[in-house]
């Protein structure tokens, strides 16, 4: 009974995202795993501790959403906006921010070991304590970006094409 209830569950919350009725919701700890999100507007949404693992959000309106603490591992975000969003703390194991835009976006404490970051948009963000160890950010626009905050970058492929040690 209550595997049915919360398959019924996250079927609900996924028909009022894909919708449009995503906007400044409240998702916490909603299980998204592997949902097709492409293009949705979650602007403001609150998806504190969610699990988007492998979701697909490619070209989404995230910004200001609140991501803390969620499992974004091997999801594609690859042309979303997550403009001021709250990645504090998200566990992003090979995520895709390919092209994406995460201008003043809140990373300090997460994890994106082998991130694909290419071209993305990265000025202001706040990386402290993030891991970016292996990821990919050649060609990204990392204006204002304090690399020497973050955690771990071993391994990175930095903006001009170099990997750092």
């Amino acid at each position: 009974m209550e595997v049915t209830t919360a398959v019924a569950g996250r079927a609900v919350v996924v028909s009022q995202i894909q919708q449009g009725k995503g906007k400044a919701g409240y998702f916490c700890g909603a299980d998204l795993a592997g949902v097709d999100l492409i293009g949705v507007d979650l602007r403001g949404a609150n998806l504190v501790g969610a699990n988007l693992y492998g979701a697909n959000l490619v070209g989404a309106n995230l910004t200001g959403v609140d991501l803390r603490g969620a499992d974004i591992r091997d999801a594609n975000l690859k042309e979303a906006v997550l403009i001021s969003a709250d990645l504090r703390g998200v566990e992003g194991h090979g995520v895709n921010f390919t092209g994406a835009n995460l201008s003043g976006a809140d990373l300090r404490g997460g994890v994106f070991q082998q991130a694909d970051m290419r071209e993305a948009a990265m000025p202001d963000v706040w990386p402290q304590g993030a891991d970016f160890r292996n990821a990919n950010l050649a060609g990204a626009d990392v204006t204002w970006f304090h690399l020497k905050t973050a955690f771990c970058l071993t391994g990175m492929i930095l903006p001009d094409g170099t990997q750092h040690p």
